[in-house]
């Protein structure tokens, strides 16, 4: 399920980010809520679990600071509060422990993992301008000071050398897609945000977990995913309501409308609460399935799995999905 506006997926992969990304895989990093952004570098901090670190207690200061010396420290893994008092908070970096909100005791008030501004991954709905082609860094930098980029491509006409910003457009984005000539795409984790209460289905799926839409709702869930709107019709090799192939969205007046199709994703409301709603944009983000404890909740228990719940990355990662 899909609940962001642009749909960013992200994977710790190597960039440029390498030296730091291979510590992060070594510690075995999870990440669980919404994310802090340090400005001045970018780095995002997400409210998480650490394996393997430890701290110093040499170096207990304030938010700000352990961010600021976690930001210039390639080693820094994250940061952790709670070390005498709340106003305490430490550098976290490898060592033997599990750090985690109350882990591995009851003073840890919050562990925030540190992750690089731009992590390797797929951005859909995105374009590029042939006339923008700059290095790596002169690209990060307009991206960085550009509210609209979503991302960097590498790699225009078969160099390594030629980097470009991604904004707003009508193709997916990934390493090899939409063809060969793409080396890399590195997402820019500050645009990956969510975009209304609405959610969408991967392409194929039987059903939408959620109210349907009207088309008016149809239509300002096209804004908020960032997918151009088409127009209300009646078709009957389409699905009933509100649906897209990801270039366009369309409703679908006809009720008795077409089975699934592999082109097509099913749009609904999200029924999600706001801690599901923030489990499952983490996850989908970090391109990772779980299996919360509220997939079987009272309030999902009966919702099917195959074609469902499956489809959720904070439940794909259940049994009954394997």
């Amino acid at each position: 399920m899909m609940v962001v506006g642009v749909l960013v997926l992200l994977f710790v992969g190597s960039c440029a980010y390498d030296d730091e990304q291979s510590a992060l895989l070594q510690a075995r990093i999870e990440t669980h809520q919404a994310a802090d952004v340090s400005k001045a570098h970018g780095y995002t901090y997400f409210e998480g679990t650490i394996h393997n670190a430890e701290y110093d207690r040499t170096q207990v200061t304030t938010e700000s600071a352990a961010k600021a010396e976690c930001d210039v420290d390639s080693t820094c893994l994250g940061v952790w509060q709670g070390f005498n008092s709340k106003e305490g908070w430490v550098v976290l970096r490898a060592g033997s422990r599990t750090w985690s909100k109350g882990v591995p005791n009851d003073t840890v008030l919050s562990v925030q993992v540190k992750t690089p501004p731009y992590v390797q991954g797929t951005i859909h709905n995105a374009e590029y301008s042939r006339a923008e082609v700059t290095t790596e860094s002169a690209a990060k930098a307009e991206c960085d000071a550009d509210s609209t980029c979503l991302g960097v491509w590498q790699g225009l006409d078969g160099k390594e050398e030629n980097w470009l910003v991604l904004r707003a457009g009508s193709r997916t984005w990934g390493k090899g897609v939409p063809n060969d000539s793409v080396l890399s795409v590195e997402v820019k984790q500050a645009i990956a945000k969510q975009h209304g209460p609405y959610q969408k289905t991967d392409l194929g799926a039987e059903l939408c977990l959620g109210p349907s839409l009207s088309s008016t709702e149809c239509e300002a869930a096209a804004v908020s995913f960032g997918i151009p709107w088409d127009r209300v019709d009646k078709w009957s090799n389409g699905p009933a309501g509100c649906f897209t192939n990801d270039r366009l969205v369309y409703f679908n007046t006809l009720q008795t409308g077409a089975a699934s199709h592999p082109k097509w994703r099913l749009i609904c409301q999200s029924d999600l609460e706001d801690e599901e709603k923030k489990d499952e944009i983490k996850d989908e983000l970090l391109n990772i399935g779980e299996c919360k404890k509220w997939c079987n909740s009272k309030k999902h228990k009966e919702k099917p799995w195959e074609g469902g719940k499956c489809n959720w990355s904070a439940c794909k990662g259940c049994e009954e999905c394997q």
